[in-house]
């Protein structure tokens, strides 16, 4: 993993907990990991490797795939919602190129639509 990948691990992994008021202890024990894997987790600088596993079985305390904990800059709200994200990139992966070309051009447009809406009065940051 990239240190991209390691530091979003580490800003999820503490929104979720604090989410759920978990100890890096009780998570421990609820993944049947060891407290050490949590904190190696929390601390993208500890240079120590994530596994596959331990990364799939905290994910799965919370009821996501290990790979949505990946991903950088994601409000509480989109992680929370990872069951509807899985739902997208399962439909994107067995549609049919017309289908795909559908889902991009849709997310395209919502993305245009958010960058607009958070833009200051008067500004486009899209342009």
């Amino acid at each position: 993993m990239d240190d991209e990948e390691t530091r979003a691990i580490a800003e999820n992994l503490s929104k979720l907990m604090a989410h759920k008021g978990h100890t890096q202890e009780r998570l421990a024990k609820l993944a049947g990991v060891s407290q050490r894997t949590i904190s190696n987790m929390l601390r993208p600088e500890s240079g120590h490797t994530r596994t596959l596993n331990s990364l799939k079985s905290v994910a799965s305390v919370y009821g996501l795939k290990a790979w949505t904990l990946m991903i950088p800059d994601q409000s509480l709200d989109a992680l929370l919602a990872g069951k509807r994200m899985e739902r997208v990139v399962y439909s994107y992966s067995h549609a049919d190129d017309e289908g795909k070309r559908y889902i991009e051009r849709v997310s395209e447009k919502e993305f245009a639509y958010q960058v607009d809406k958070d833009a200051p009065e008067g500004r486009s940051r899209a342009s």
